[in-house]
């Protein structure tokens, strides 16, 4: 009788110790990930703000090309991207993030290539900024995991209305 409950107890204890161990395990899983995916997030919100600080620094470059602020800032602007790219590079897991990411960096490094009159069309590098940047947000909320990922808004190829003051009517 007293081998029996002495083998239950062991069976107990190590049952207890069992679930103990595998709730601290799946605790840590589930932290880890969380870790994961927070890194990724601020990866592409790093990498999404320096290509866009590149992309607004060439507008600016388009309409003053001779300004030599300008173009230092926006070399300056392209190297931050780069290093913010090969962040998300090495912390994306997905093909699918890293090549979007590398597309968005290549056309801003043309609209600004295209902005001090090198070979390339500053509103085509643009435009496929805008879709690689679509495409990369898409891509980013997959990896993360997000319920309709797919649901991104993209503004219209034609951009967004310009508001303007209404027109008042002469009576």
């Amino acid at each position: 009788m007293r081998m029996a409950a002495a083998f239950f107890a062991l069976a107990g204890a190590l049952i207890g110790v069992a679930g103990t161990l595998l709730t601290a395990l799946v605790g840590a899983r589930r932290e880890e990930r969380r870790a994961r995916t927070d890194s990724v997030r601020r990866a592409c919100i790093e990498f999404l703000a320096e290509v866009g600080r590149l992309r607004d620094l060439s507008h600016e470059l388009h309409a003053e090309p001779g300004r030599a602020d300008l173009r230092e800032a926006t070399a300056g602007a392209h190297i931050s991207a780069r290093a913010s790219y090969a962040r998300l590079r090495l912390t994306s897991e997905t093909l699918a993030t890293q090549e979007a990411g590398r597309w968005l960096l290549h056309y801003g490094y043309w609209q600004w290539q295209a902005a001090i009159g090198n070979r390339a069309d500053f509103r085509e590098a643009q435009r496929l900024g805008d879709e690689w940047t679509t495409t990369l947000v898409v891509a980013a909320r997959r990896e993360l995991g997000l319920s309709n990922a797919d649901d991104v808004f993209a503004p219209p190829a034609e951009g967004l209305p310009v508001p303007t003051a209404p027109q008042r009517q002469v009576e």
